[in-house]
């Protein structure tokens, strides 16, 4: 008598694997995209879309900053 595991299917044990693999793969590469585009857009400038360049940033803040003991005048 034949188990019930040694008889031939529609799907083969090679097209399970692959089928098995593919789903993590594919949520894996779903969210590795969706990271890369978060990160993406965190690098660019809100107003203009630009890619921001942190130096640039750094030397605008400390050109609109006050000057160490003036006073605010706000």
């Amino acid at each position: 008598m034949n188990s019930a595991m040694r008889l031939p299917g529609r799907i083969g044990p090679h097209a399970l694997l692959i089928t098995v693999a593919a789903v993590p793969l594919t949520g894996w590469a779903v969210h590795a995209v969706s990271l890369y585009k978060q990160i993406a857009d965190g690098r660019k400038d809100p107003l203009t879309e630009l890619p921001c360049r942190p130096e640039f940033v750094a030397y605008g803040e400390r050109l609109g900053a006050p000057a160490a003991g003036t006073p605010c005048t706000s």
